[in-house]
Order: C-alpha cells, then sequence, then structure tokens
C-alpha cells in the first residue's frame, strides 16, 4: 500500500523480499512456496529466510524551546537497514509439524517508524532479536 508522506517526514523505500540461497546438492525450491526450501536426505525439514530493508528516514520533532540548544530544530534520522529473519519447520509425524522462527537474528537496533502528531512526535523502536517455536497439528 502506498502513502503520501506527512510533511517533514521522508522515507525513501520499504522493501520485503524472501530470500533463499539455493544449494542444489542440498536443497531444492517448494513449488507451492519458492521462500522455502525442502532439505533433501532429510524428509520433512524445510528452511527459509526473509531479508527486511528500509532506507534512511527522518522526522523533524519540531523546535527546542529551553536549554543550549533552544531555536534549534531537532529532527530525529535512522539510517538504511537491513534486518534478517530465519525458518525451520519440521514435519515430524503424520499432520504434525514444528516451526522455529529467529527473527532480527543479528539483533540490530533500529528505528520502524517515525510520526508526528501536531506538535508532539513520537518514534518506535524496532523488535530486538527474537525466537519463537509453534507445535501444529494440520488437519
Amino acid at each position: 500500500m502506498f502513502r503520501l508522506p506527512e510533511p517533514a517526514f521522508r522515507r525513501k523505500a520499504l522493501v520485503s523480499a524472501m530470500m533463499c540461497a539455493t544449494f542444489p546438492a542440498l536443497a531444492v525450491a517448494q513449488e507451492n512456496n519458492p521462500a522455502t526450501l525442502q532439505v533433501l536426505g532429510v524428509d520433512g525439514l524445510e528452511l527459509g529466510s526473509q531479508i527486511r530493508w528500509q532506507s534512511e528516514i527522518s522526522q523533524e520533532q519540531g523546535v527546542a524551546t529551553t536549554g543550549p540548544n533552544a531555536g534549534t530544530t531537532i529532527v530525529t534520522e535512522q539510517d538504511a537497514y537491513a534486518v534478517l529473519d530465519l525458518m525451520a519447520r519440521y514435519d515430524f509425524a503424520r499432520n504434525w509439524n514444528a516451526t522455529l522462527n529467529v527473527n532480527n537474528v543479528t539483533d540490530e537496533k533500529y528505528i520502524e517508524s517515525l510520526k508526528k502528531f501536531g506538535t508532539s512526535a513520537q518514534g518506535f523502536y524496532g523488535e530486538p532479536a527474537n525466537a519463537s517455536l509453534t507445535v501444529s497439528w494440520v488437519y
């Protein structure tokens, strides 16, 4: 979805791409999901990865009214960054699978969004490295 930028807000691009390294002797891409790989010789094991990239963003936060920087425009900036997520899924029994997701593998610290509402402004950091394990029954 495309949104027009807010005044004094610059956001060049947001790209989310599913990436997989293919090793012909070790894995093959899945027909129904080319972003995952089936590991040859290990039935039921799939591997996947995702790289989320954001170009630099900046936001004018207002003008300092007190202190040594009074009268100075405050600008919050975030350089471009990339975040790597990994996934492994294993079908361990009929109708049962386990999925391990590891997000922000490199524990990149980044500002995910900057917003301005009238005279107030806010920014939110993205999630630090985290993992989840899900066991599912598929009927």
